[in-house]
């Protein structure tokens, strides 16, 4: 049997708009029209040398009928070559989305995952942004076959 461990940032106080600017320490929930972030994290498993990134929104309101979510990952080889999933609301209405896997983290660091609302003609009627921020001690790191850099 795999031991699967998430090391999360979860989201706690006060909710902030994220903004173009790295930020840096625990992750802070973010509203916007359509959502409000009410998870995200890192899930590494200790066998496997890559990581994931997840998010859970709910909605703020009901989304225009026929719409797309587009959820941009941020690539930590590559930050300007984000990973693009395209996912939609669960049975209980929220959506929990999920990069690929990706072969190393940076360490001490917030990544950018950005929900897209697509509506009718590819128009964008509403971006989400929330910040997920990764630090694993040294100490921890033993169990863990991932790849961090420092």
């Amino acid at each position: 049997m795999r031991l699967l461990t998430a090391v999360f940032s979860f989201l706690v106080g006060v909710n902030a708009l994220a903004d173009e600017s790295r930020p840096s320490g625990p992750s802070k929930p973010t509203h916007s029209e359509y959502f409000v972030s009410v998870g995200a994290g890192v899930i590494q498993n200790r066998e496997d040398p890559t990581s994931t990134f997840v998010i859970a929104l709910a909605p703020n309101k009901p989304l225009p009928p026929n719409s797309t979510l587009l959820i941009e990952f941020e690539n930590p080889s590559n930050p300007e070559s984000p990973f693009v999933v395209v996912d939609k609301l669960d049975e209980k209405g929220e959506l929990h989305a999920r990069s690929p896997k990706v072969d190393r983290i940076y360490n001490k660091r917030a990544y950018l995952v950005r929900t897209k609302l697509i509506g009718e003609g590819q128009k964008i009627l509403s971006i989400h942004d929330q910040w997920i921020w990764f630090e694993l001690p040294k100490e921890l790191r033993n169990g863990y076959a991932t790849n961090i850099v420092d």
